[in-house]
């Protein structure tokens, strides 16, 4: 518990593996990936980066359904109000919140990230040589049986048993795989079983009485095969001793298994709501504690204005003492203009990053954020496809082709785009884009675009609203406020720039002379 206190609205220390947290996320949508953000945005928007703050949960399996939460781009707004509710139920009931967080604690071993393969991965199947173990298991509990009749039937009873203790051996390889899994299925069946003696005032979109009742069905089974967990005290060694005794005698671990086994696999779904069911209560609590350790944060409005958008005092979260910014736009894109280092491509990302947290964990980092319902793409971070041939200009041209997609597939989208077509020449590259972002502003999509061609700001002036950010050169060096201005840049710093790095006078007084 005071572990629990400790951590209460303050970012993890450690991190599991990200190939272990996302398995989750990718087992569970590998046949939906239209309702979920796609790779490229989570590149633009270090998303790994992102989910490391965002992360407070107390379980692996709240770990891995926070990280798929945050990648759905399928949540309804009736789910989004009832997910605030609990949030702030949490956040003002203290004694519930950690009563909740230490049940949900039980399933924060490392073992749990194998829950994933048990929903959704390959079953172990039946070796060949299983037929004969029911008859094995049937002959030895009938030879015990009539010992007491017929003496002589000892002797069999002494060959059964070593033959049984093979098969027992035999199969602890089929087993091995599962038992780090099977104590955890039985971990989160007591989890599920105790948070919903709590009862709660949450309204939870996931069903667990049917669940919990079916799981428990297969319990008897998985104790015998995961019974090792529970006898590893130093008290448990001999208790250890004899039931491993008696489960190679009569094969129960052998039959046990694989009879678990097909339950479980008749049952995934249900096991499935059951991981769903923990992962949300502790997606709610880690977003309370989230809340809990920011400066300050609102709860979006979500416009029913189409291309209507009003933000205050916006931040970044990943960027200490952030510089904030406020915008209003209605009817309109933004195209950004300013030089290198000056904050265009930062405050790109911080809308993008507020709109996708606005539609899942219904918080953002501002004091006030207000935008329709639109699902967010973005053309930021491009590079070169060395093993597939594929130029740094051919890339941006599929990445770009990607979003005109979603125009034509009449989805409103919010569309962010840095330095479009900068892998080309800078007449065909003006032309391109100014084509391609005057296509992307059709309906109600909404373009955050940044640029250094000033002659787009001339071009898109009917369609955009202009904004810039600037610096200013003191004593010898570069100052960045990192303020949105209103209207184009009309200033030029890039040769002053060289000039303060030191290249030689030669190239600063022909650079002007040509420019």
């Amino acid at each position: 518990m005071a572990s629990l206190r400790a951590s209460w609205g303050v970012p993890k220390q450690e991190f599991n593996s990200e190939d272990l947290v996302q398995q989750y996320f990718i087992y569970k949508n590998k046949d939906t990936s239209q309702k979920t953000l796609n790779d490229q945005i989570c590149d633009d928007l270090d998303f790994s980066e992102l989910f490391k703050y965002l992360d407070r949960t107390t379980s692996v399996v709240g770990q891995q359904y926070l990280f798929a939460h945050l990648r759905n781009r399928d949540i309804k707004k009736e789910e989004l109000l009832d997910f605030d509710n609990a949030v702030e139920y949490f956040s003002a009931n203290k004694p519930d919140r950690e009563k909740t967080q230490e049940i949900i604690s039980s399933l924060q071993n490392f073992d749990a990230f194998y829950l994933t393969e048990l929903m959704f991965g390959m079953m172990a199947q039946k070796p060949k040589w299983y037929p004969v173990i029911p008859l094995l298991f049937s002959m030895t509990i009938l030879s015990i049986i009539l010992i007491p009749f017929y003496h002589a039937i000892g002797l069999l009873t002494i060959f059964l048993i070593p033959v049984n203790c093979v098969f027992h051996y035999l199969n602890k390889n089929n087993i091995k795989p599962y038992m780090l899994s099977f104590p955890q299925l039985l971990k989160l069946l007591e989890a599920c079983i105790l948070l919903k003696n709590l009862n709660l005032p949450i309204k939870i979109k996931h069903q667990t009485d049917k669940e919990i009742s079916s799981i428990k069905s297969i319990k008897r089974s998985l104790f015998f095969v995961s019974l090792d967990e529970y006898l590893e005290s130093d008290e448990g060694i001999l208790g250890w001793f004899v039931i491993e005794l008696l489960k190679s005698f009569f094969l129960i671990e052998v039959m046990g298994f694989y009879t678990a086994l097909k339950s479980i696999e008749n049952k995934r779904n249900d096991i499935h709501q059951l991981f769903s069911y923990i992962g949300y209560y502790d997606t709610i609590l880690s977003t309370a504690s989230l809340r809990n350790g920011l400066p300050y944060y609102c709860k979006p409005v979500f416009s029913e204005d189409k291309k209507q958008i009003k933000f205050k005092e916006i931040y970044h979260p990943l960027i200490a003492d952030c510089v904030t910014n406020d915008l209003e736009i209605n009817g309109k894109s933004i195209l950004l203009t300013g030089s290198n280092m000056s904050g265009k491509t930062t405050f790109v990302r911080t809308v993008a990053i507020n709109n996708i947290l606005a539609q899942t964990l219904n918080t953002c980092f501002a004091k006030e954020f207000q935008i329709p319902v639109l699902n967010t793409y973005s053309a930021i971070r491009i590079s070169d496809n060395l093993m597939e041939s594929k130029s740094y200009y051919f890339e941006e041209v599929l990445t770009i082709k990607e979003l005109i997609n979603k125009v034509e597939n009449n989805e409103e989208s919010l569309f962010m785009i840095d330095e479009l077509f900068k892998g080309t020449n800078t007449i065909e590259r003006v032309a391109a884009a100014k084509a391609v972002l005057s296509y992307l502003n059709k309906n109600n999509n909404i373009v955050f675009a940044s640029t250094h061609d000033i002659e787009l700001a001339d071009l898109l002036k009917d369609e955009y609203d202009l904004y810039h950010f600037t610096e200013t050169i003191e004593k010898e060096q570069l100052i960045f406020d990192y303020k949105l201005k209103t209207g184009k840049l009309t200033t030029r710093n890039a040769i002053r720039i060289l000039e303060l790095n030191g290249y030689p006078a030669e190239i600063i007084m022909e650079a002007r002379k040509l420019s």
